[in-house]
């Protein structure tokens, strides 16, 4: 269920909308086949982002919005980031056939950053 104006998923009704529980929505309407009765525009399009510069006026969450300065995915509106956030991102937007319109060569220097020696 879509939380109050938000264009992702929350975790139960009335909870905030959140990216990991985004990403659980999707998986389960594509394995039911009924991922045309989701409206893809509302659940990715950016509306709000310091980023992006959108009106906060609009301020909603969707997956593009989450996407910060750095390329690596907020979880939320609270601005938490984790590289599962990143992937849970990338794994919805591929679902929904939106991949290409996140920011790859920012995320690509952000994941880049966190290599290390293990």
């Amino acid at each position: 269920m879509f939380t109050s104006s938000a264009g992702a998923f929350g975790a139960h009704p009335g909870h905030d909308a959140h990216l990991l529980s985004t990403l659980s929505a999707i998986q389960i309407l594509v394995m039911q086949g009924a991922w045309n009765k989701l409206d893809v525009d509302r659940v990715t399009k950016c509306t709000w982002s310091v980023s992006r510069g959108c009106s906060v006026s609009d301020r909603r969450v969707d997956i593009l919005s989450l996407q910060q300065p750095s390329g690596v995915f907020a979880g939320d509106k609270y601005g938490e980031v984790d590289t599962r956030f990143l992937y849970s991102a990338l794994n919805a937007l591929a679902l929904l056939g939106r991949l290409h319109e996140v920011d790859v060569e920012k995320t690509v220097g952000y994941i880049r950053k966190c290599k290390n020696f293990d």
